[in-house]
């Protein structure tokens, strides 16, 4: 996710799109997300950056300023609207987050969501959440997202658990080397992964 503040007393767009590019190719980014206050014009000159380095762009909470600023897709916040959204953004991807309910969830997969995500910060503790994490890995084929990771230990042991992505909190952006941030996630996630791949002895 980008900066929320971006553009509006955080990091400026220009200076946000200088250091884009050494960002996505710190890790294996699949999406980043907008937020939809940016405008249709912002979210464009980044969508074109994003998506010259075959990521996706999505918008948060807004349709039609996603199909007008040429973004891949939404994210929504809630499962309210899925169903109208997937209709409108036809075949756009939809992400939707879902807390930590697991009814919310199969509704917005069986409506249309291309991603659920699930949050860390919506249970009371860490055990809590890999147990999530892990039921939806083993019963659901939707891809989940696990969010939002403030440190690499974190987003290894969600991929290890069986996350399908991970979602790095907006605070690496701050960090004092945002680009070896993301590395440092990825190096954990990718770790994970191989570690989870490995046959039981």
């Amino acid at each position: 996710m980008a900066p929320p503040d971006l553009g509006a007393g955080g990091p400026s767009i220009d200076d946000f799109l200088g250091l884009l590019p050494a960002a996505l190719a710190a890790g294996d980014v699949a999406c980043l997300r907008l937020p939809g206050g940016l405008g249709a014009a912002a979210i464009g000159r980044i969508a074109r950056v994003v998506q010259a380095h075959d990521v996706a762009c999505l918008v948060e909470g807004d349709a039609g300023l996603a199909l007008d600023a040429g973004a891949d897709g939404l994210h929504l916040a809630g499962p309210s609207a899925v169903g109208a959204a997937r209709t409108r953004l036809g075949s756009l991807s939809l992400g939707v987050a879902c807390g930590s309910s697991r009814h919310d969830a199969m509704v917005a997969a069986e409506q249309g969501a291309d991603y659920i995500q699930l949050e860390r910060d919506a249970v009371a503790a860490d055990e809590e959440f890999l147990a999530l994490v892990e039921w939806w890995s083993e019963v659901m084929t939707v891809p989940l997202v696990a969010g939002s990771a403030t440190t690499p230990p974190a987003a290894g042991a969600w991929a290890r658990a069986g996350a399908d992505f991970v979602a790095l909190d907006p605070a690496c952006w701050t960090a004092s080397d945002p680009v070896a941030a993301i590395a440092a996630h990825q190096q954990a996630i990718d770790q994970a992964t191989a570690e989870r791949a490995r046959p039981a002895s």
